[in-house]
């Protein structure tokens, strides 16, 4: 039996991307060296509660648990600024951070036409898993 609903309507729905908190932080402190060089050593933060990766807020599947991204880096900077150096390291913990999504809502067409159940169909982007490398500057 094919049952005919009034379309829902999108007040009151939270907006997409968009969690109850969000924020950062940010810690760098500088070293001098005898040699009139330089090391800093930087830590930065950002954290999101749960949110919903698209306007598709229907859909269980469009919504992202909460993440804690973690960042870190070593600078070392020759006397004068001339050249530096730095080792660093994103996403220290290896979140997996959902960014955005669109959702094919497919859930119940199959049950209409007397076949089993079947599930929406969700494409994610994910933000880079953890990455570290060495990056070298050089000021003339």
């Amino acid at each position: 039996m094919l049952e005919l609903r009034p379309a829902r309507g999108c007040a009151g729905a939270p907006l997409p991307r968009t969690p109850t908190w969000a924020g950062g932080a940010d810690y760098e402190h500088v070293f001098d060296l005898p040699n009139n060089g330089t090391v800093a050593a930087n830590v930065d933060t950002t954290f999101a509660t749960s949110r919903y990766l698209s306007s598709d807020f229907y859909t269980p599947e469009s919504k992202a648990n909460g993440y804690f991204l973690l960042n870190a880096n070593l600078t070392y900077a020759s006397p004068g600024d001339v050249w530096s150096i730095t080792g660093f390291v994103n996403n220290i913990t290896n979140a997996t951070i959902y960014q955005g999504s669109t959702t094919y809502v497919v859930n119940g067409f199959s049950e209409l036409l007397g076949g089993p159940a079947s599930q929406n169909y969700v494409l994610a982007t994910v933000g880079p898993p953890r990455t570290y490398g060495v990056r070298a500057s050089f000021h003339f």
